[in-house]
């Protein structure tokens, strides 16, 4: 082994906390001048509505009326997927290709069906698994853009530099999501979308 054994090194633990913006004070240095800056600082209000989860969006339900008409398709072909890490939790965003796969995205890609996926993932802060991690996921729809995204607590190990495994920022799960997960869906349906974006 060249250069001998490595040291051992510490394992700095990530920890997040909310502090009063008006209890910071801000000194700001400009070639040796300093000036007090305060910082402007809203006033609390309720939320107009909360985020909703898909389950309480308004979306039109999925036609499997042709039973033989079905066929199995890889996620990557009917949606874009990115992801990445908040602390210990990551985030995936998936985005159908084309709106008339919104409802069966809705119908399949259900916040379980990804936990499922990623159950090897979920452990706790002594680094146990967490049995039944996939029912902790959430999922949340973005009209806006036919998107939803999946949020797993608890699935990094620690996250950034308190985790120890080899993707400890979650860059990698959309990539494993758009391969793992498969979806049956009409085929006439995917051909005439893939017609239509060619």
């Amino acid at each position: 082994m060249v250069g001998g054994r490595p040291k051992v090194s510490p394992i700095f633990k990530f920890f997040s906390f909310l502090y009063q913006k008006k209890d910071v004070s801000i000194l700001i240095d400009i070639d040796g001048t300093q000036e007090e800056y305060e910082p402007w600082i809203a006033q609390q209000t309720e939320p107009t509505s909360p985020a909703q989860t898909s389950d309480e969006m308004p979306i039109k339900p999925a036609d499997f009326s042709d039973l033989d008409d079905i066929d199995y398709y890889q996620l990557k072909d009917v949606g874009y997927a990115r992801s990445g890490d908040k602390g210990n939790t990551v985030n995936i965003g998936v985005i159908a290709r084309h709106p008339d796969l919104v409802p069966y995205l809705n119908e399949k890609l259900t916040a379980e069906a990804v936990g499922l996926i990623f159950q090897h993932l979920f452990e706790d802060e002594s680094g146990h698994k967490i049995e039944n991690g996939h029912k902790l996921v959430k999922r949340f729809y973005l009209a806006g853009i036919n998107a939803f995204n999946f949020v797993l607590p608890s699935a990094l190990g620690g996250g950034g530099v308190a985790s120890l495994r080899p993707d400890p920022q979650g860059k990698g799960a959309a990539q494993m999501l758009l391969d793992e997960f498969y979806l049956a869906l009409p085929k006439n349906t995917m051909k005439s979308i893939i017609k239509e974006t060619d």
